[in-house]
């Protein structure tokens, strides 16, 4: 569908440069969302990102970019070691916890953005975007904004850099003991925000 776009965006304005492009890069996504990593006690969430994408220039300066990724990490450290009740007299407990779907070590995600090319010459393009992800295995839509730097020619080298708004459903809950024994459980349910920033680096391909 890009592919068709740009042709039709190319006939329409005469125009013979580069309209389509085709990035592979691999980077690092600085801080995984929150409740992606079994994470109450986790050391570090950094993850291993790698992405392509096919951007498509449909007019003038505007744009349409599909891009697919795949994050990995952080590592089975993270995870909530939780302490036995008392024996003797009255203990609370309280856990903190995530739907299962979102804590995996490695997830896919897709994305659609569109933006603006202020800059586009022979060695440099300048691109700034906004967009849409899915989280595949969460079954979850995020908001995303960033930039892309593509500098030199055929192959250009491309540098990424994103941020994605993310909101995901936490699970609280208190339990309530007497003498090492199990009395009452208060449950309650909350959205936790988180922003992480994604950066890569590759190569790009146009024609």
């Amino acid at each position: 569908m890009l592919l068709v776009l740009a042709q039709f965006a190319r006939a329409q304005s005469g125009n013979t440069t580069p309209t389509t492009s085709f990035g592979l890069t691999v980077g690092l996504m600085l801080a995984s969302p929150v409740g992606f990593s079994a994470d109450q006690i986790c050391p570090s969430r950094v993850a291993v990102s790698l992405a392509a994408s096919v951007t498509a220039l449909v007019w003038r300066r505007v744009f349409v970019e599909a891009q697919s990724g795949i994050q990995q990490g952080p590592g089975r450290s993270c995870l909530d070691i939780a302490r036995p009740a008392r024996p003797v007299g009255p203990d609370t407990l309280t856990f903190a916890f995530y739907d299962g779907r979102y804590t995996q070590q490695g997830y896919l995600t897709v994305g659609a953005h569109l933006g603006v090319e202020p800059i586009s010459t022979s060695s440099t393009r300048i691109r700034l975007f906004g967009g849409v992800e899915r989280f595949i295995q969460q079954a979850l839509f995020a908001p995303m904004a960033g930039l892309t730097l593509s500098l030199g020619t055929q192959p250009s080298v491309r540098i990424e850099a994103q941020r994605i708004w993310v909101r995901v459903r936490q699970t609280t809950e208190q339990d309530f003991f007497e003498d090492g024994r199990l009395v009452a459980r208060q449950t309650e349910f909350h959205k936790v925000d988180s922003q992480p920033v994604t950066v890569r680096v590759g190569i790009e391909l146009s024609r």
